[in-house]
């Protein structure tokens, strides 16, 4: 019987300490609005299921002053919102965080934050964090014991956060892959389209000839990837579809038609389908990359995800 005690108590030690580490990666609001609570240029407001920020003047931002983070086991971010009212085509924020040994925040340990999408509709927002700039200054901090967000440096707008969360996610060095399941992510720059997310996918209606989406913040070596694999679905186009896949790396530094790959008709039925496309680099770093899915308008194409693979 007294083994049968100890045994549930021992249990019950180690679910209360694996909650505490929980605690400190994840934060739900409005509950965690008690540890976030430190604000600049905001007024905010509880939800039933979420903290709103109300920004008054630019760059303003929501901390938490003591976190205890081990960076080495995270390398996501996630942070579930809806926003609505901001006047900008385009918003910018970061995340800055101070460590054991740097604990005041300043402008050389951040992460940037692609734009947030502003129709009043819940988003999700994931960053991979080993694709950013200052990735090493993350990882290698030992411990991360404060964290600044500054969702957007614009004004006025109305955002809605109900999670914020760290994430270890598993990463095969033999592809990278950009699932649109965890949110539209870095391919936040679109042209001659409207984009959201919706059904787990990045949705996007092109309405005028030549639509893009771009991924402006890449950082890999080309030598790696050989070929890319679109999943998707499409529906509305009148006839045979043309695009294009360009890129800027550390050689070219403009989008060039002559560095470019051509893409396969899309197959514009509704079904889910994947397309192949040769790359068109060698041996050089990658900045960013423009992916013209279509010339030609009106139509809607739903992308599941993009991989790059050796």
């Amino acid at each position: 019987m007294r083994s049968r005690i100890f045994l549930v108590v021992m249990l019950l030690g180690i679910v209360q300490l694996l909650a505490a580490a929980d605690a400190q990666t994840c934060w739900v609001f409005p509950q965690a609005a008690e540890q976030w609570n430190i604000l600049r240029n905001m007024s905010v407001d509880k939800t039933a299921d979420a903290l709103g920020l109300f920004p008054t003047r630019k760059d303003s931002s929501i901390a938490i002053a003591k976190t205890n983070i081990d960076p080495a086991k995270y390398n996501t971010l996630r942070i579930y919102y809806r926003a609505e009212g901001f006047k900008v085509k385009r918003t910018g924020g970061q995340l800055y965080f101070g460590t054991a040994e740097s604990p005041k925040i300043d402008g050389k340990r951040f992460f940037r934050l692609p734009s947030l999408i502003t129709d009043g509709k819940k988003q999700v927002l994931t960053l991979d964090l080993t694709r950013q700039k200052n990735y090493a200054m993350w990882s290698q901090a030992g411990t991360i014991t404060t964290l600044r967000l500054d969702m957007v440096d614009q004004y006025p707008g109305d955002i809605y956060i109900s999670k914020i969360e760290f994430l270890s996610r598993e990463r095969n060095s033999q592809k990278l892959v950009w699932d649109f399941a965890d949110g539209i992510g870095e391919w936040q720059y679109g042209e001659k389209l409207t984009m959201s997310w919706e059904d787990d996918s990045l949705y996007l209606q092109a309405v005028a000839i030549d639509s893009r989406i771009i991924n402006r913040n890449c950082s890999f070596d080309g030598k790696l990837y050989k070929k890319m694999v679109i999943t998707y679905r499409a529906e509305g186009f009148e006839k045979s579809t043309t695009g294009q896949l360009f890129y800027t790396s550390n050689i070219n530094k403009k989008y060039v038609h002559k560095l470019r790959s051509n893409l396969p008709p899309l197959k514009t039925d509704g079904q889910i389908h994947s397309m192949m496309i040769k790359m068109p680099w060698g041996d050089e770093k990658i900045t960013s990359l423009r992916l013209d899915m279509v010339d030609q308008f009106p139509g809607k194409i739903w992308i599941k995800k993009i991989e790059l693979l050796p």
